[in-house]
């Protein structure tokens, strides 16, 4: 286990403290430092994207007949973004017998109610009963009571796993739109103040905002508490405080009978259109070449 790896300590005094603290200390050539599990301070899953280890957690999981311990096990919990790169060399809940690793990251897969959702984890179950025994080619284990005991520990610890993840996607979900949602209400608001709607529809798009704001309000509080009520509240001052501009459109080489006809379609164009931004960059198109 590298020092580097934040749980290192925990996940040697767990293992020490049941009697499976043997490590097997491996060189490649002439190298001076042993090789050791590849985890760190969290998953990388780009260059520039890192989600950190945030909690450790262990488990014990007993015998078949509650003699002794058949099993344990720790997790890195994350922020739980997503699928963690397999080149990584981290994801997954592996099992080990003796430290010797016992299939692949996906020894467990079949156990999780959705087997992505192992791909999301990190972590290993390390096995103490001497009855669950790996099989020939040292992928699975023999199918015994005992074996079937193990399962059932582990799935109800990775049903609990997965409606983490689930939640945590949820929020990250959650929170995509109300920033959609805000950016939209912004654009509206934008739209409303160039002059090239006439007064009625601005309003109209200006009302139509406003009323998105108390499920936007909801929304805050579910994603973070409500840390970005104040930018909402600034965000409903301006669209309460909205007047239409006054005067002749900004439409240049146009008539007033002609710049009412542009007002007229382009209130039609923002009232169908679901994008505000989208709206006012095809206005400005048509403009450009009228």
């Amino acid at each position: 286990m590298a020092d580097e790896f934040q749980f290192a300590e925990e996940v040697r005094r767990l293992l020490r403290r049941n009697g499976a603290s043997l490590t097997l200390e491996i060189r490649i050539d002439d190298d001076t430092q042993p090789v050791t599990r590849p985890y760190g301070s969290g998953v990388r899953f780009a260059e520039a994207k890192e989600d950190a280890f945030t909690t450790f957690e262990e488990f014990h999981i007993p015998s078949a007949d509650g003699s002794e311990k058949a099993a344990v096990g720790w997790i890195a919990h994350s922020s739980y973004l997503g699928v963690i790169p397999k080149e990584t060399g981290i994801r997954g809940i592996r099992a080990r017998d003796g430290d010797l690793q016992i299939g692949d990251d996906t020894v467990f897969e079949d156990l999780f109610p959705e087997g992505r959702f192992n791909r999301w984890c990190v972590g290993e179950v390390h096995i103490l009963d001497p009855r669950i025994v790996p099989n020939g080619r040292r992928d699975y284990f023999e199918p015994s009571p005992h074996t079937r005991n193990l399962e059932n520990h582990l799935g109800a610890i990775f049903h609990r796993i997965a409606t983490q993840c689930r939640r945590a996607s949820a929020a990250r979900n959650n929170g995509r739109r109300v920033l959609t949602a805000i950016q939209r209400i912004e654009e509206a608001y934008e739209l409303a103040t160039t002059g090239y709607l006439e007064a009625a529809s601005a309003r109209d798009i200006v009302a139509s905002a406003l009323m998105s704001i108390p499920d936007l309000r909801k929304n805050i509080k579910q994603v973070n508490g409500g840390t970005k009520s104040g930018e909402i509240d600034e965000l409903e001052r301006k669209l309460r405080s909205f007047s239409p501009k006054g005067g002749r459109p900004p439409f240049p080489n146009t008539t007033r009978e002609q710049a009412t006809v542009y007002q007229k379609v382009f209130g039609t164009l923002a009232r169908v259109h679901e994008s505000p931004r989208a709206a006012k960059e095809i206005i400005e198109a048509v403009l450009a070449y009228a």
